[in-house]
């Protein structure tokens, strides 16, 4: 799995303006149960605001939150005054693993994600690269496209015809009503019946 197969991608990203109060960033990330807000440029939004979109100036955090209540700022200072001006930015076409170094090395929580020309295509979080790592554990012993998809690591020796057919991951069982324990369960029995067909052969 790569980052732009899992990260959040920049029209979904939460935003606000580096003019705007800390109440109302504050505002916006409890409403939207986010840990961080991606800051865009005042001067810009009014001009342009896809270009202010494609080019953020800093992220405001819960981290950030706290050290500006340290240091005694009020709730009517700017975004601006607390953020972090330099945001760390990863690849969009880097691997989760590759991903998850990134932030163990910097020691940070939150990166925006770039595509291959510099613009700003979404941002990533440490929780992102947890819920991948579950969603990749659960998937074994298949393996799963950059894409998310699933597939079986010896699927080329399969038979063409006849057998079973393809297991569905719990996520696509839910999607038809099923709960999440009567899917996995039958995610399991799948596995065991496709890897004796594989045995059998």
């Amino acid at each position: 799995m790569i980052v732009s197969g899992f990260m959040v991608p920049a029209s979904k990203v939460i935003t606000c303006n580096s003019a705007d109060p800390l109440q109302k960033a504050l505002d916006v990330m409890v409403m939207n149960k986010v840990g961080c807000v991606v800051v865009l440029d005042s001067a810009k939004i009014g001009d342009n605001p896809e270009g202010a979109k494609a080019h953020p100036v800093g992220i405001v955090s819960k981290g950030d939150f706290l050290k500006a209540y340290q240091n005694g700022f009020t709730l009517e200072a700017s975004v601006y005054e607390i953020m972090s001006k330099n945001p760390s930015v990863i690849r969009d076409n880097i691997s989760k693993d590759d991903a998850a170094k990134f932030f163990e090395a910097k020691k940070i929580h939150h990166a925006l994600v770039t595509n291959e020309f510099g613009t700003f295509v979404g941002l990533i979080s440490t929780w992102d690269i947890a819920v991948e790592s579950a969603k990749d554990d659960r998937a074994w012993p298949y393996i799963r496209n950059p894409d998310g998809r699933f597939h079986h690591p010896n699927e080329k020796d399969l038979p063409q015809s006849g057998g079973p057919s393809s297991p569905r991951s719990p996520a696509e069982e839910q999607g038809q009503g099923r709960s999440n324990s009567h899917a996995f369960l039958d995610y399991i029995d799948s596995i065991r019946d496709l890897q004796y067909t594989v045995d059998s052969t």
